[in-house]
Order: C-alpha cells, then sequence, then structure tokens
C-alpha cells in the first residue's frame, strides 16, 4: 500500500490485478450492463490512481474505500443513463 501511495506503478498493477474482478463484478451487480461494468472498472482504476494519496488505512480498509468508489461511479453512470434517455424521449419539430 505505501509503495502504491508513493506512486510505484508497479504496486499499483498489483492492486489492479489483486481488486479488478471484485471491482467489475460489485460494478455489473449495480449497472446490470457488462460494457458499463468495464467502463466502471476504468474509471474506478483511475480514481484509485489519482486519489491514492487520500487512503487512510486507519479511517476504512482499503477494499471499503474501493467499494466506495465502486459505487459511485456506478451511481454517476447510472445518472448519464437517465439523462441520455431523457433527452432521447424529447420531442422536436
Amino acid at each position: 500500500m505505501e509503495k502504491w501511495q508513493c506512486g510505484d506503478m508497479a504496486a499499483f498493477e498489483a492492486l489492479y490485478l489483486q481488486y479488478e474482478s471484485l471491482v467489475l463484478k460489485n460494478a455489473y451487480l449495480i449497472t446490470g450492463s457488462k460494457d458499463d461494468a468495464e467502463d466502471v472498472l476504468q474509471e474506478v482504476f483511475l480514481a484509485v490512481w489519482r486519489f491514492r494519496q487520500t487512503f487512510d488505512p486507519a479511517k476504512a480498509k482499503f477494499t471499503t474505500w474501493l467499494k466506495r468508489i465502486t459505487v459511485n461511479k456506478c451511481s454517476r453512470k447510472r445518472r448519464q443513463a437517465v439523462d441520455l434517455t431523457s433527452i432521447d424521449k424529447l420531442d422536436f419539430p
């Protein structure tokens, strides 16, 4: 964890390999779509890299932090889908 938080790319890759199936599974269960789950997987690990210094092991387990990011990204994905559906329903002359 310390190496990843210090910007070690090999440590980040190890985290990705260890947790990608967990994130993908949770994202699929939430979104119900394989394509959306794969998009969320990418977004989650971009956030994991970008915000690595905000993770505090004294406050939460890594998996808890990771699941919270996953849920947030899935919620954002659903809102975007609803917004696009609303636009599709607009009736233009």
